[in-house]
């Protein structure tokens, strides 16, 4: 994507996010503005797609018809092992350089220079990463400075009528703002050897990148569901935290599970009505073991959570919860007692901004060339912070 585009692109994000920051109904002429904009974005998402296919025309028009051979030179074959020794130089393709300059594996106990390194599946039995849920239940931003917002901390209060000719009642809001410049880095660096990534079927490189994708969100994840502090100071509010001015708590009986008539209680009661459709779509949060404990609830011999219509166990399972979907996130507290292990909110009560342009991933061959290495290397910067803590409940176990 072009630099002009992307800006405008960011641009017109940020005002579709500005405008979902408002609370209450939008107006005509706002809901005009919304339909221009997601139709310039659509317009811009066109052009890019015409760009990106030139590119591919220009680069496909410049290959050769059929590959380039030295006068007299036999190509070899080499089966499913790919073209020449393309296979085995994962990064490094060497091009036209011959058996005898790879570093190879050697089959046997004795020096063999012609043993071919030992062929491994191009597949890889992954190790997953944990389940990552927050960052889907709640409002996701980025920005490219830091950035502080805004917020009303007490609306205008009337008590009574005022009678004709009387003075009116004079009425202030407060106002005050929520601090998203305690933005920290979380980083990662892997170090491979030229022989590592020359003799690895599978795409080596490719797999580090992800396994500090994964790793770094779930660090992310974890400091969103339970905060970071340094030095004494709140970096970023801890999800669940009953304890957090004016959020309120729903303690179970149970230290286990909580009952049909406490979710209920949570849904209805301790989430204020002006919340329930004004403030972006209603969710719950929870940890595994929780959800594993509601899965097994029942009110009236009904289950209370209630799968969706084409759900099943080869697509995922999916449903909902009192009406609302469930988020799942590893790093959410046990149902243990004493914890805060289950929470109800709106997506945009709290509040997630990573600083552009979010994660990045580099590939350093230059760093440490003189000792064959390459640096694979990824950080993200982000902050989370509790925007509007009286639509949150918490609950806890008791």
């Amino acid at each position: 994507m072009s630099d002009q585009l992307r800006e405008t692109r960011q641009k017109l994000e940020r005002e579709l996010g500005a405008m979902m920051d408002k609370e209450g109904a939008f107006t005509a002429a706002e809901c005009d503005t919304y339909e221009r904009i997601e139709k310039e974005l659509d317009e811009l998402e066109v052009q890019q797609r015409a760009a990106d296919l030139r590119e591919r025309f220009t680069a496909r028009q410049a290959e050769p018809a059929t590959p380039r051979l030295t006068p007299g030179a036999a190509i070899e074959n080499t089966a499913s092992n790919g073209d020449e020794w393309a296979g085995y130089m994962r990064w490094f393709n060497s091009g036209g350089q011959d058996r005898s300059g790879l570093n190879t594996r050697d089959l046997a106990a004795g020096v063999d220079t012609a043993v071919i390194p030992t062929d491994l599946s191009s597949e890889m039995a992954r190790l997953f990463g944990a389940v990552q849920g927050v960052r889907q239940a709640v409002r996701v931003g980025s920005y490219p400075t830091d950035m502080k917002v805004p917020t009303v901390a007490t609306r205008v209060a009337l008590t009574d009528i005022t009678a004709e000719t009387a003075a009116f009642d004079e009425v202030e809001p407060t106002f005050g703002e929520i601090d998203f410049t305690t933005d920290r880095a979380v980083a990662a660096t892997t170090e491979l050897s030229f022989q590592i990534i020359q003799d690895a079927r599978p795409e080596l490189v490719s797999e580090i990148n992800q396994q500090h994708a994964e790793e770094i969100g779930r660090l992310w994840s974890s400091y969103y569901c339970n905060g970071l502090t340094v030095s004494s100071a709140v970096q970023t509010d801890a999800l669940f935290d009953s304890s957090a001015t004016s959020v309120t708590q729903r303690t179970f009986a149970s230290a286990t599970a909580p009952t049909a008539a406490e979710l209920i209680r949570m849904r209805y009661d301790d989430l204020p009505a002006q919340y329930w459709s004004g403030y972006g779509d209603l969710s719950w949060v929870m940890g595994q073991s929780m959800f594993a404990e509601i899965m097994a609830i029942t009110d009236g011999g009904r289950p209370v959570f209630q799968p969706y219509q084409d759900a099943t166990l080869a697509a995922g399972l999916q449903g909902t919860l009192l009406g609302l979907p469930v988020y799942i996130d590893a790093a959410a507290p046990a149902n243990t007692t004493g914890l805060d292990a289950i929470v109800l909110l709106p997506r945009n009560a709290y509040r997630i901004v990573d600083r552009e342009p979010g994660m990045v991933s580099q590939i350093n061959p230059y760093a440490k060339q003189s000792q064959g290495l390459t640096q694979i290397n990824t950080y993200m910067r982000s902050v989370g912070r509790i925007v509007r803590p009286e639509a949150i409940v918490v609950g806890t176990m008791g």
